[in-house]
């Protein structure tokens, strides 16, 4: 049942129901319950007016100063015996500085609003530096959707622990387990984890492992080495990197060892193994928590290579659905397909039709194949007993168009990228389903 709030302030500590609703909803008459607001609850007295509007409630002013709620903006009401349950309150964990919502930032920050009038409630964004662990209480800026001009549609104030966060940046631990302890498992996507990480977790299942290229920690040269054995070329990647930082592509040729690096075209070359041996021992006393990983013959264009993007959400009905799939082209010549200084996107269809000389069918048979892939690692991810709602899967295909599972971002992957293609549609997409989902996993 939708119900129509007001505030009353007059009243202390109170909320009134409207006799019709009282009669119709309570078996017995309460005098007490809780209204609740996040994490955060406050007793009051119930009674009721027989002239109130059946859909109506009053809560009194105080109510919303001792909850930390804005009076101001739309809430849902879930409404049991006991209990008075006002939301959804969603906070949005987006920068580790308070300093970092600038005006200029904060209106970059209403594309999370999108879908508000469906979503309703208190929608927030904060950092670490505003949470109060003693006090239970967030300070942030929310959205208010009463007003038409957008530099005020951000409010400055104090919040309770929320129902739902959604994080896009890391906190500390003792933070996160204050944060759980008030609110149960409703933080996603946290923790979040590396490609070793990924590669332990993922590569046991018999359904998944075709699709991981061989992944391993390189603790010594010899790891180098002997997968050099298996494979014509490995990569050596940051266990904890991202946007293609720090990659060395690694191969053997006829003149010796070759590391080339992802950036510009600095490249070593080692005639002995002795020497490529020197050079990983010293490489390893500045770089650790590397891995060693199977480099995939991927699709290539031009000097370009090319892998896909699938953005994986959960929306409103707590499920997974791909919301967006976007080409990426590499920097001519580099040895991976990190778009920044030279790189672009296209459309999966325009790749695999105009590159691969698919026909429509088959096109739309391999980006399913690839959902279901990307649908079946998130599964697995689900059974750790993690709250996850956003990633962000590199997908390879290689020559023969297998399909291989390259990286899974799970931090702050962007969001972006279906700007770069026009489509308007899938970005409202890929912005909203976060936010429908903290909804549902907030129960409203």
């Amino acid at each position: 049942m939708n119900y129509q709030l007001e505030v009353d302030e007059q009243l202390k500590k109170q909320v009134i129901f409207s006799e019709k609703l009282i009669m119709e909803y309570f078996d017995e008459i309460p005098r007490k319950m809780v209204v609740r607001g996040g994490a955060r609850k406050c007793p009051v007295g119930v009674s009721f007016e027989s002239r109130l509007a059946k859909k109506t409630i009053k809560i009194s002013k105080d109510v919303f100063e001792d909850l930390f709620l804005p009076q101001n903006i739309p809430y849902d009401i879930l409404l049991n015996d006991e209990e008075l349950n006002l939301g959804p309150i969603i906070g949005l964990l987006l920068h580790k500085q308070d300093e970092k919502y600038s005006p200029a930032y904060l209106k970059k920050c209403l594309n999370y609003t999108l879908q508000y009038p469906a979503v309703r409630g208190l929608l927030f964004v904060f950092s670490p530096e505003g949470i109060d662990q003693k006090k239970k209480i967030i300070q942030g800026y929310y959205f208010n959707p009463c007003t038409d001009e957008d530099e005020a549609s951000w409010k400055k104030g104090v919040f309770p622990y929320p129902h739902v966060i959604y994080q896009r940046i890391g906190i500390k631990k003792d933070v996160y387990q204050s944060l759980i302890k008030e609110m149960g498992n409703k933080i996603f996507n946290y923790p979040t984890f590396n490609k070793l990480k990924a590669w332990k977790w993922l590569s046991p299942v018999n359904s998944i492992r075709p699709y991981l290229p061989e992944t391993h920690p390189l603790k010594k040269p010899v790891d180098i080495f002997d997968m050099m054995e298996q494979y014509p070329a490995i990569f050596l990647k940051p266990s904890n990197g991202f946007q293609g930082l720090g990659i060395i592509k690694v191969t053997y040729e006829l003149d010796g060892y070759h590391f080339k690096y992802n950036k510009g075209d600095e490249e070593k070359i080692f005639g002995t193994k002795y020497e490529a041996e020197n050079f990983i021992i010293d490489f390893l006393s500045e770089h650790h928590n590397y891995l060693i990983q199977q480099s995939i013959n991927l699709l290539s264009y031009r000097e370009r290579k090319i892998d896909f993007r699938f953005i994986m959400q959960k929306d409103y009905t707590q499920k997974w659905q791909c919301t967006g799939v976007i080409a990426r082209f590499g920097k001519k010549g580099n040895i991976d397909t990190n778009i920044q200084g030279g790189g672009y996107v296209h459309t999966f269809e325009d790749v695999l039709g105009g590159i691969c000389h698919l026909e429509p069918r088959e096109i739309w048979k391999k980006e399913h194949q690839i959902i279901e892939v990307c649908k079946k690692v998130c599964h697995v991810l689900d059974e750790r007993d993690r709250c996850y709602g956003d990633f962000g899967f590199d997908i390879g295909l290689d020559c023969d168009l297998n399909i291989w599972v390259i990286e899974i971002n799970n931090r702050r992957h962007e969001h972006h990228f279906p700007l770069d293609l026009n489509a308007e549609e899938m970005y409202y997409d890929v912005k909203s389903s976060p936010i429908q989902y903290a909804k549902a996993l907030a129960g409203f």
